[in-house]
């Protein structure tokens, strides 16, 4: 059940005018906290190393998403979620914990553990009684208005249809998130959740990052999302998942 009229037209990624790497990470829930908590839309971005552990997908986080999420649901809220972690389960299906450097090995792993993924959301949202809805996407989903129209949509379907829609990068035909580079890369899936969140006309941006995560790389790119979101008015927090349930506290 959607309560935004779309609107089209959003802008492709661009890099920042500025190029200043500051921590933007925040360990305190600063004047972010009240907005972040009383948001109605709230887009969720989890990345590799917030909800791996040893290389592999740790399935109490993924549960923990779930009971939040659902009950943020319970409240009427509506959570879109964007995942990593497809690589993870890959190298967990093939009993290794070494991620390749190969960019054709990596979209490999992708590729066998997307359904994977989406399995273990699907089990920890079952005690719950919601079902997930995969949608896979690129940057290229969002250069003209009938793609953007149709992502728009699946969302706004699955809100209707009491799902909570979970998107990923597209990992098996694109290296966008994979192994980065140019201003039109899915570091991380950074950009992506807030390119949903700006075209979505969300509340609230949540970037769960935790250590490890790509160094200068995704630095930049959570700095570039963070520009994305806030011209756009979507407040954004950047935090660990370890402060998830204090987030949503009022």
């Amino acid at each position: 059940m959607s309560r935004r009229i779309q609107r089209m037209e959003c802008p492709q990624i661009t890099r920042p005018k500025h190029t200043s790497l500051a921590p933007i990470i925040e360990d305190k829930l600063t004047n972010s906290s009240g907005s972040i908590a009383n948001a109605e839309l709230i887009v969720m971005k989890f990345g590799t190393n917030s909800i791996t552990k040893d290389a592999w997908i740790c399935r109490k986080r993924i549960r923990k998403i779930a009971r939040v999420v659902a009950g943020l649901m319970e409240q009427g809220k509506e959570v879109v979620i964007i995942t990593s972690g497809a690589v993870a389960v890959g190298l967990e299906k093939n009993r290794t914990r070494e991620r390749p450097k190969a960019q054709s090995d990596l979209q490999d792993l992708a590729a066998e553990g997307q359904h994977g993924l989406m399995g273990i959301y699907e089990e920890a949202f079952k005690p719950y009684g919601i079902g997930v809805w995969q949608i896979l996407l690129t940057h290229h989903n969002f250069k003209d208005n009938p793609e953007i129209r149709n992502v728009i949509e699946r969302i706004n379907n699955a809100f209707r249809k009491g799902k909570v829609p979970i998107l990923n990068t597209n990992d098996p035909v694109t290296k966008e998130e994979l192994l980065p580079t140019g201003s039109h890369a899915f570091s991380d899936n950074d950009p992506l959740a807030a390119l949903v969140a700006k075209c979505k006309h969300a509340d609230a941006l949540v970037i769960f990052s935790d250590s490890g995560t790509q160094g200068k790389g995704g630095g930049e790119s959570k700095q570039r999302a963070t520009d994305i979101a806030k011209e756009s008015g979507v407040d954004v927090l950047v935090t660990s998942i370890k402060n998830m349930d204090s987030i949503f506290r009022r």
